[in-house]
């Protein structure tokens, strides 16, 4: 699956942000709808990094937007989180600190 489906479907899953800190995505019918077709269709997981709760922390779900899971909590900050090759491990990477600007 390439990146850019990926990342449509995390869109689509409410999982977008925005500014600082980010917030969650309220969908409506129609986008909700638009989300389970397409999970639907692909099965699998997605693994993406969001500070909604905070801090930078990872979080997974299916592809279709249930099961919406924090992996991770600490005060570091956890990003860029890729899955290894045979889709058992995320690798990620974790600051020593918080945010450094």
């Amino acid at each position: 699956m390439t990146m850019m489906k990926l990342c449509a479907l995390a869109l689509l899953a409410g999982c977008a942000t925005s500014g600082v800190g980010g917030s969650e995505v309220a969908l409506d019918e129609n986008d909700r709808a638009l989300q389970q077709a397409v999970g639907a269709k692909v099965k699998g997981t997605i693994v993406w990094s969001s500070s909604r709760l905070g801090n930078h922390d990872l979080f997974v779900m299916n592809t279709d937007g249930s099961n919406v899971r924090q992996i991770t909590r600490a005060d570091t900050v956890d990003w860029f989180p890729r899955f290894s090759p045979d889709g058992s491990k995320v690798l990620f990477t974790r600051s020593k600190k918080g945010w450094v600007y």
